[in-house]
């Protein structure tokens, strides 16, 4: 695959995936579950908070491993010995969190069948560079080790490891957001709750 099309597929999958955000955005601020309850938004709002956090706290687990080394190295421990692309993976369940976080049943779905379509097609671009990049080391890797879902009984790592601290300090923005937004999420809810947001959509 050539450079320039790499670069407008990762353009595209930008565009892509600020639209989604946008269309989840829209529907967080100003839809409302029909099914809510105290105690269902309660469940709702500390899995969201969990899984967030995970989410989160993983992403940062696998920026440690990868920062400096993505282009570079094929890194295939600490979090990429359970799976081949545990980021996906955390992001999942970070975006999951904040579905669930908004008190609905619907966002999740939405969100669950975004994943489901979307990134599988961006892991086959990325593993078919892996696969230009490093060759065999990469098969034999792919065969021992599965895409999305980890397997920790094949979960390895070194006794040391060196960091490059400028890069994973740059990292730690993008992992701790799906913390910041199920925060926003809740503050959004509030000013819903006061009517200073409207309800023009009626989830479930």
């Amino acid at each position: 695959m050539s450079r320039s099309r790499r670069t407008h597929f990762e353009r595209l999958r930008i565009s892509l995936t600020w639209c989604f955000g946008l269309f989840i955005a829209i529907l967080t601020i100003f839809g409302e579950s029909r099914l809510q309850t105290p105690l269902l938004g309660t469940v709702l709002f500390t899995l969201g908070g969990i899984f967030a956090t995970v989410g989160a706290f993983g992403r940062l687990w696998c920026s440690l491993y990868i920062a400096g080394y993505k282009n570079k190295t094929l890194v295939t421990v600490g979090p990429y010995s359970l799976c081949r692309n545990p980021l996906y993976f955390f992001s999942f369940l970070g975006a999951l969190g904040i579905g669930l976080s908004t008190g609905s049943l619907t966002i999740p779905v939405i969100i669950v069948c975004g994943f489901a379509v979307y990134y599988p097609l961006v892991v086959s671009d990325e593993e078919a560079r892996l696969a230009l990049l490093h060759g065999e080391y990469f098969h034999r890797y792919r065969q021992r080790t599965p895409a999305f879902f980890p397997r920790f009984s094949a979960f390895s790592e070194p006794a040391e490891y060196t960091v490059q601290p400028m890069i994973f300090r740059k990292d730690i923005g993008d992992s701790v957001w799906f913390v910041w937004i199920v925060c926003l999420v809740q503050l959004i809810s509030a000013l819903r709750d006061f009517a200073y947001i409207p309800t023009l959509f009626t989830l479930y």
